[in-house]
């Protein structure tokens, strides 16, 4: 959840910037659209939104929060289930299950770090913040529920 982004736009993005603002690539999608003048499909969720004004400079990033789902909503069911969500600093990481053949899949607990002060994830600040977690954890699941589950076929 944290992979740099080099952007090189001779007349549109000042050389040398940086920024710590949220961008994912599922974001390419409407913001590729955008400088096309394209119009984004309709008919399917699109949950990338257009970062075109933040990649000029004109605007604070349009994302508030990413959700990031490395099992329960994709093909890797049968490897690892579990999510998270990052909202500013924060990051909250559901309790994850192992499948096939993981051997460490976390605490087994509800994850909450300050990327900002503890980068490396080392101090679980859950039961320090409960009302953080409840928030976000709420958002978490609020957010999975706007996608179906594949359907993925038995063994």
């Amino acid at each position: 959840m944290r992979v740099p982004c080099i952007i090189r736009w001779p007349g549109k993005v000042a050389a040398g910037e940086t920024n710590d603002g949220l961008m994912a690539t599922i974001d390419l999608l409407p913001t590729f659209a955008a400088l096309a003048g394209a119009k984004v499909p309709d008919d399917r969720a699109i949950d990338g939104i257009n970062q075109l004004e933040y990649i000029l400079g004109n605007a604070k990033s349009a994302r508030s929060n990413y959700l990031y789902n490395p099992g329960s909503a994709s093909v890797q069911t049968n490897i690892l289930t579990g999510n998270a969500i990052r909202e500013g600093d924060w990051k909250l990481i559901s309790p994850l299950t192992v499948g096939w053949f993981l051997e460490d899949a976390g605490t087994g607990d509800w994850e909450l770090y300050n990327l900002k002060e503890d980068i490396g994830e080392t101090k679980n600040l859950a039961a320090q913040y409960p009302e953080r977690v409840e928030r976000l954890k709420h958002l978490l699941q609020s957010s999975e529920a706007k996608f179906p589950k594949p359907k993925i076929p038995a063994k």
